[in-house]
């Protein structure tokens, strides 16, 4: 019993500690982010598009784009320029509810500074669901590495991008399922999908492994959350979903997305690299049943992770934060040999690279950072493989480094 209240204590403080640390983080963010830039943050489309939908309103419409862009640039912006139309799922209305109820300064603070503080803490916790015990000068040397000196985490929290947010639902997702907290597990997935085209293969990797587990309820309990937000919104507002799927292929006009094997110039080559990444996928699936859930999710959600970078268009090189999680996971089975961690943080730096290089297309990163990475994550299943058919055990031990 006195455990159970020590425990209890103690998660009350931590929580505490991330609260005021949120708070601190906002604070600053308000001050030094938010109040120099106005209103130019990602997260005012969502903002004015939400507070439309609570109107009753659709947010699709020409006129709340006319809004944003006002909003934004301080005039409606020519047919060439990115158009920054409210080109998401109306169900974000109530995902994120409490801060479209908010003034945007007040919103604005107050995501940025959750995202800085989802980058700060991630780290840490896919340690301790890896039971990885690291070194204080590994930690910061990790966090530095991860936060900054990549620094696709420190531009989308420069402009309150949503992608820290949905990573930070996959590692809570993934807590959830290992540690038998299906609410918390399905919670956080409904919630990650406030950017589904980003989250979706990771996400359905989660998933399918609670249901092998036996744990459907973190199925179920998805489904009827995303299909609850779905009738709600409908219910709110009435049909919307044709205007949500014109709104995606007006996007797609002005974004122009990547798809990273197209950049090869090749068809051969990027039906090849399709091959190559869907082969693996399916047999890092087959090779990892035999590990405990905490681990087999780890290099799992990697691999999708990973998949999803190299096969899906992608709008954006922020959309390269997922990387992180197959960046810790490496890590983490490479502790103790720090050699191994060299092609890693090299990896890390080279977003550098392809913004000063001369004769580089900077595009290429949308390749080449997951494709390396894809190859050192292999490398180290392999390496993990042979230390264990060699020594005739399940799995390394979760100590420190």
């Amino acid at each position: 019993m006195q455990e159970v209240r020590n425990q209890d204590t103690n998660l009350l403080r931590v929580v505490g500690f991330l609260l005021l640390l949120w708070l601190v983080l906002s604070l600053a963010s308000y001050f030094l982010v938010v109040a120099p830039h106005g209103q130019r943050f990602d997260l005012f489309p969502r903002w004015v598009g939400a507070r439309a939908v609570l109107r009753g309103e659709t947010p699709y419409s020409d006129e709340i784009t006319w809004q944003i862009q006002e909003g934004m640039f301080g005039r409606r912006l020519e047919p060439g320029e990115d158009q920054q139309r409210f080109a998401y799922s109306a169900t974000i209305t109530w995902a994120l509810l409490p801060f479209w109820l908010l003034p945007f300064p007040w919103a604005a603070g107050l995501w940025c500074g959750l995202q800085l503080l989802l980058l700060l803490v991630l780290p840490i916790w896919v340690a301790s669901i890896l039971g990885w015990q690291m070194r204080a000068t590994s930690l910061i040397l990790l966090l530095i590495f991860s936060i900054v000196i990549f620094r696709y985490p420190i531009n989308a929290y420069l402009i309150g991008q949503f992608i820290p947010f949905c990573l930070a639902c996959l590692v809570a997702g993934w807590w959830g399922i290992v540690r038998g907290h299906w609410i918390a597990a399905s919670l956080a997935l409904v919630l990650a999908m406030v950017r589904p085209e980003v989250v979706m293969i990771p996400l359905l990797a989660m998933l399918a492994v609670a249901w092998e587990n036996g744990d459907r309820r973190i199925v179920f309990a998805w489904l009827t959350g995303m299909l609850s937000l779905w009738f709600l919104t409908r219910a709110w507002m009435g049909p919307w979903e044709s205007d949500y799927i014109r709104g995606i292929l007006a996007y797609q006009a002005y974004s122009s997305p990547i798809w990273p094997p197209g950049l090869l110039k090749q068809t051969w080559l990027a039906l090849l690299i399709v091959i190559v990444v869907v082969a693996w996928s399916a047999w890092m699936w087959r090779e990892s049943r035999s590990l405990d859930s905490a681990e087999r999710l780890g290099w799992l959600i990697s691999v999708a992770a990973l998949t999803s970078l190299i096969l899906l268009p992608q709008t954006g090189n922020y959309t390269l934060i997922l990387a992180l999680v197959p960046v810790w996971v490496i890590l983490w089975a490479s502790r103790r040999r720090y050699a191994y961690w060299i092609p890693v943080l090299a990896v890390l730096a080279s977003p550098w690279i392809f913004l000063f290089a001369d004769g580089i297309p900077s595009t290429l990163e949308h390749l080449l950072i997951p494709v390396f990475l894809a190859i050192l994550l292999a490398l180290q299943w392999r390496l993990r493989r042979r230390i264990t058919t060699s020594d005739g055990f399940a799995g390394l031990p979760a100590t420190g480094d």
